[in-house]
């Protein structure tokens, strides 16, 4: 992506439904959170605050417990928590994908990408729903966005007969895609804009020093 910044369209204001991919856009180019990560690698004093956050919010991880592997990935749960860690740091949002067994029991826990994922679109009620999947919102690989390739996934919901439903609309277990739950700084917004959001300027001069 081309590394500018524009204090008008990357504002909070910009986060508003797109009809044609039935998402909330984050930032009005919708790759916001990929400017964000691309500024941060290019500033050494942003990357060196996201380290020491990432570093406070694993603390000493969950010791023996952690251990323990939770994804087809092979991390462990103390993988997990820093890859979550880094992952909040950097975005104030965190979107973790969980997975059902046959008794309905969690069995996967999965980081997703930020730069990856986007709200969906609300219902009448003001409730979105899904958390739709995709990696190229930036249009880093292609010019344009392609609906067509789009992963919706349900949002967290533990009520077992809410899952149970969710399963059998997908037709089986196998089919599943199981939830997503996006935790974030900003709870009654779409979206929580990362820390570097007041110093964007200042973090594109650093990187281009």
């Amino acid at each position: 992506m081309k590394l500018t910044y524009n204090p008008h369209t990357d504002s909070p204001l910009d986060i508003k439904p797109d009809r044609r991919t039935e998402v909330f856009n984050f930032g009005a180019d919708n790759a916001y959170p990929t400017l964000v990560e691309t500024l941060i690698q290019g500033s050494v004093t942003a990357k060196n605050c996201v380290g020491k956050v990432a570093k406070s919010i694993y603390g000493k991880g969950f010791g023996e417990a952690g251990k323990v592997k939770v994804n087809k990935r092979g991390q462990s749960l103390n993988d997990f928590l820093r890859v979550a860690g880094k992952e909040l740091a950097t975005h104030n949002n965190l979107f973790i994908h969980i997975g059902y067994n046959g008794d309905l029991q969690i069995n996967s826990l999965t980081v997703i990408p930020t730069t990856s994922c986007r709200v969906g679109k609300a219902d009448d009620k003001g409730y979105s729903g899904k958390i739709v999947i995709y990696d190229n919102w930036a249009k880093d690989v292609q010019q344009r966005v392609q609906p067509a390739k789009f992963e919706r996934v349900d949002v967290y919901n533990p009520n077992k007969t809410v899952i149970l439903s969710q399963i059998e609309k997908a037709g089986s277990l196998k089919q599943y895609k199981g939830q997503m739950l996006h935790i974030q700084e900003a709870t009654n917004a779409v979206y929580s804009l990362s820390d570097l959001h007041p110093v964007l300027e200042d973090a594109l001069l650093e990187s281009r020093a």
